[in-house]
C-alpha cells in the first residue's frame, strides 16, 4: 500500500464550527510519527489503513497492539515556511525529520516508522495517514509533504 492520508472526523467537525470571515480557524501546529500504523500479516507486518475517526496516533491510542519497543512517537512544530496555502482551501505541510532528530526508540533501536498526524494548535489531529516501513537513523533524514483540505 502507498503512502495514504485521511481528514480526520474531528478536524471536519471543527472546520464546519470554526470558519470565521472566509478563513479557517484550524490551522496545523505540529506533527506527530509514530512506530504503530501496522498489522501483522503472518511473520511480516503490514501498513493499516487510516480512518477519519482516528483522534492520535494509533500506537497512543491501541498500544496494547504493539510489542512495548514498537511504540515510540517523536513530535515536531512547524517552523515558518513548513506550513503554505495552494489553493482551494488546501494547505501543504512539510514534514520533516533531520538526520540528528528521532534516531533512538528510547530501547537502543533504530525507530521503524509507519504512522503520521498533523495536528492543530489544541492537540486536535487534523489528518492521518500510514506509509510502508520507514527505519530512521542519523544518516537519514525522513520527509513527508501531505495536502490537507481545510474546507
Amino acid at each position: 500500500m502507498a503512502e495514504t492520508y485521511v481528514n480526520t472526523t474531528l478536524a471536519g467537525e471543527k472546520v464546519a464550527t470554526q470558519w470565521v470571515n472566509e478563513t479557517a480557524m484550524v490551522a496545523p501546529s505540529y506533527f506527530k510519527i509514530g512506530e504503530g500504523g501496522w498489522y501483522t500479516v503472518g511473520a511480516d507486518k503490514a501498513q493499516r489503513t487510516p480512518t477519519a475517526g482516528q483522534t492520535d496516533l494509533h500506537c497512543i491510542t491501541n498500544p496494547g497492539l504493539y510489542p512495548a519497543d514498537s511504540v515510540y512517537v517523536f513530535t515536531k512544530s512547524f517552523v515558518a515556511g513548513d506550513v503554505t496555502a495552494v489553493a482551494g482551501g488546501i494547505v501543504r505541510c512539510n514534514c520533516l525529520i533531520l538526520q540528528a532528530e528521532a534516531n533512538n526508540d528510547g530501547f537502543g533501536n533504530d525507530p521503524e516508522f509507519w504512522e503520521l498526524g498533523i495536528f492543530d494548535s489544541d492537540g486536535v489531529m487534523i489528518s492521518y495517514g500510514t506509509f510502508p516501513r520507514e527505519q530512521k537513523n542519523a544518516l537519514i533524514q525522513i520527509r513527508h509533504t501531505v495536502s490537507i483540505r481545510l474546507v
